[in-house]
């Protein structure tokens, strides 16, 4: 589970490595920033496509590891699923981020940039730490159980209810 951690860590600062190169070859002007910002007809269907990837793709990376057939992928086969899986819902966000920024830079248009930040920030949520990687591949329900048992009432019986 370190190994997976670890690549998985890779990736993540990988990413904010390319978003960060991004910020700087447009801020130092290696790349001219604005190169678009004139042609509105363009910018249109780019900004609602981005719009609407982002409101989707955002609680969608972070609802992913709730899907049923991915928990249970991540509960038979813990490493190769949470490395599989794992890259997926980051490669959304990291999707998100990159493009946002690279669009805000070639438009100046400040809702790209806000979704970029949004994004990143949405990309603390799923950092892979050791802690979280055991977390999400361990079963909630075992866990729940553990508790029902060490409290004697969770067993009455529905006459106390009344």
């Amino acid at each position: 589970m370190e190994k997976v951690s670890k690549i998985l860590k890779q990736f993540f600062y990988g990413i904010l490595a390319v978003a960060l190169i991004i910020v700087v070859v447009f801020e130092t002007g290696i790349l001219t920033p604005g190169g678009l910002g004139g042609n509105k007809a363009a910018e249109f269907p780019v900004l609602t496509a981005m719009e609407l990837l982002t409101v989707c793709l955002i609680p969608f990376s972070l609802y992913l590891f709730r899907v049923k057939s991915v928990r249970q992928n991540l509960l038979t086969a813990p490493a190769q699923s949470l490395l599989t899986w794992g890259f997926v819902r980051m490669a959304m966000l990291a999707f998100l981020v990159l493009v946002n920024a690279v669009c805000y830079y070639l438009y100046m248009n400040a809702s790209f940039g806000y979704m970029a930040i949004i994004a990143a920030i949405c990309m603390l949520f799923v950092y892979p730490s050791l802690g979280r990687c055991k977390e999400e591949t361990t079963d909630d329900n075992d866990n729940a159980n553990a508790d029902d048992n060490d409290n004697p009432n969770a067993n009455d019986n529905e006459d106390d209810n009344l």
